[in-house]
């Protein structure tokens, strides 16, 4: 019996999390729907475009990154130190992995099953993890 209790408690918290993650979630994407007309915007230093395809210079390093229920389909991706990263993300069906953040470079994309882009700039070679908004998927974007 307790220990149904303490099972029971334990999936309400984290159904509670996952509730406060969505709601979270849906505030981004009100404000980038607000945005409307604006086909960029800039968050943290990141220029962001959303369905825009071919947004940022030739020269940009073209990625993607698709999230599902279990997990992202790539943990590693390389990529060339300050040379910008046109970074395309798309969740289907991935509850928390719907967030992508990459830390380093303040990446914080949300995505509803469309895709959504940021264009960024390593700088400098190193390692730049990036994980969804519960730290339960993760990978790390190699930067040489």
């Amino acid at each position: 019996m307790a220990n149904e209790k303490i099972m029971f408690a334990g999936v309400v918290v984290v159904a509670l999390a996952f509730m406060g993650f969505m709601l979270m979630g849906s505030g981004n994407s009100a404000q980038a729907s607000q945005l409307g007309t604006q086909n960029q915007q800039a968050v943290g230093g990141v220029q962001l475009a959303q369905n825009q395809p071919g947004t940022g210079s030739q020269s940009a390093q073209e990625v993607s990154l698709t999230a599902t229920a279990s997990g992202y389909d790539k943990t590693q991706i390389y990529v060339k130190a300050g040379v910008p990263v046109h970074f395309s993300f798309t969740a289907k069906g991935a509850g928390c992995g719907s967030q992508l953040i990459i830390d380093k470079v303040g990446v914080n994309l949300v995505s509803s099953g469309n895709t959504v882009d940021a264009t960024f700039t390593p700088p400098s070679p190193g390692n730049y993890p990036y994980h969804c908004g519960m730290n339960m998927f993760r990978g790390v974007l190699v930067a040489q």
